[in-house]
Formats: structure tokens, sequence, C-alpha cells
């Protein structure tokens, strides 16, 4: 098991930097390895069978409620929903017990870190290419995303 979730990472760190350097470049992310990632972390939580099923249950219908109501809406890009897919499914991998409280205040506050990374992101990349951030500016969320999913994800083996 500690193999599968060693590989597991590694393919999914190497997905987000593609990722961020995508998204940095062209605003544009592969979603297929994305999906099939969320799929092969939420498999995982399913194997190590310390969350009960019920709780699983109602924290991926959580997340795909997340989900729709992103892409329906059009907050942010399709790429970026699935992003907060993975998001979801590789913390849900590192509970070991029952979801509380806490987890949730977590993973606010770690959404809230993903939003502050990118905008920093925004901000040097717009200086950078000697443009003006704006409102309706269009910014990379991926990198965000990398640098807490990874940290979720090392903090998975520690």
């Amino acid at each position: 098991m500690e193999a599968y979730h060693i590989i597991l990472a590694v393919i999914t760190g190497v997905y987000l930097l593609l990722c961020s350097w995508w998204d940095l470049k062209d605003r544009m992310i592969y979603t297929f390895p994305c999906m099939m990632l969320t799929g092969l972390w939420v498999g995982f939580s399913i194997m190590k069978g310390v969350v009960e099923p019920k709780i699983l249950l109602a924290y991926i219908v959580l997340f795909s409620v997340l989900y729709i109501t992103f892409v329906l809406t059009k907050a942010w890009g399709g790429g970026d929903s699935d992003l907060l897919l993975l998001f979801g499914a590789v913390y849900l991998a590192q509970i070991s017990g029952n979801f509380s409280l806490y987890d949730i205040s977590k993973q606010c506050i770690a959404i809230a870190v993903v939003l502050v990374i990118a905008a920093i992101v925004g901000i040097v990349e717009a200086r950078l290419k000697g443009e003006t951030l704006e409102r309706d500016s269009s910014i990379a969320i991926a990198p965000g995303y990398a640098v807490v999913i990874s940290y979720f994800m090392i903090g998975g083996f520690l």
C-alpha cells in the first residue's frame, strides 16, 4: 500500500508541475489525467479503509456539488474545477479516522491559500508582461493547487 501511495504521489506531482506550466503558458489544463488521478486517489482512500463509507460518500457528494457549481457558473475554468476534485481526493486520502470540523476548517484554509498563491502568481506574471491585473483578468490557479496538493501529499508520508 505504501508503494502505491508513493507512486501515485510522484505521478500526481509531475502532473501538477505540468499543469502549472500549461496554465501559465496557455491558460489551459489537460483534464483527462486529472480525472484519472482523482479516481486513483479516491480508490486509494477506499483501499485504506480508515474513513467510514457514509463519510466517504458524503465527502464525494460535497465535492461533486462544488465541482458542478463551479462548472455551471463558469467561476473558474474547467481545468481549475478538475483540480478542485483532485485536491479533495488527495486530502481525503490523508484523513485517518472520522472527518471532523477540523478537517473542514483545514480545507477551507487550504483553498484560501490556493487563491492567495494564484493571486501572487498573477501579480508577478502581470508585472513580467508589463500588464495591469484587472478584476476580470485571467490568472493561473494551477500553481496554487500544485503547492497545496503537494503539501498534503508530503504530509501523508510524515
